[in-house]
């Protein structure tokens, strides 16, 4: 009869041959073909290193935040702002990605280029700098609105 150490010494042995089955492997206590062995190692490799390229592809952005608080006046003006400048005769020909730079640029280019100067949207990203640039606008509106330009 095993002791509680030994059977806990025994659990977690690392590897052993099982000598009855050259073939086999036993790890914990259970039997395991070295080719299934073979390949639970090859998915464990593959999930750690897709793993490693998700972590790395993913973006971080690093950007001036502004506060955008959704009002309805604002969100009026805004977008007919953006809509007047999306009309324009330089953002009327654009399609996509371009139209909306091309209307942010001339909604407020100085905004423009505080957040995407360094790096410009792309076709199919999720723009999550859209909402800095509201509340950068927002702030550009009001300070223009309180002089009374």
């Amino acid at each position: 009869m095993q002791t509680t150490e030994e059977r806990e010494r025994d659990t977690w042995m690392d590897l052993c041959y099982d000598e009855r089955r050259p073939n086999y492997l036993k790890v914990n206590g259970i039997r395991m073909h070295n080719s299934l062995r073979i390949g639970v190692l090859c998915l464990v490799v593959m999930y750690l290193y897709l793993l490693g390229i998700g972590c790395a592809a993913r973006k971080q952005y690093i950007y001036q935040r502004y506060h955008y608080k959704k009002k309805p006046k604002v969100e009026k003006r805004y977008k007919n702002e953006l809509s007047n400048c999306e009309r324009s005769d330089k953002c009327l020909q654009l399609h996509g990605v371009e139209k909306t730079m091309c209307a942010r640029q001339c909604m407020a280019l100085d905004c423009f280029h505080e957040l995407y100067g360094n790096d410009l949207l792309e076709e199919g990203e999720v723009d999550v700098r859209v909402t800095s640039f509201k509340g950068c606008w927002q702030k550009k509106y009001f300070t223009i609105a309180r002089s009374g330009l």
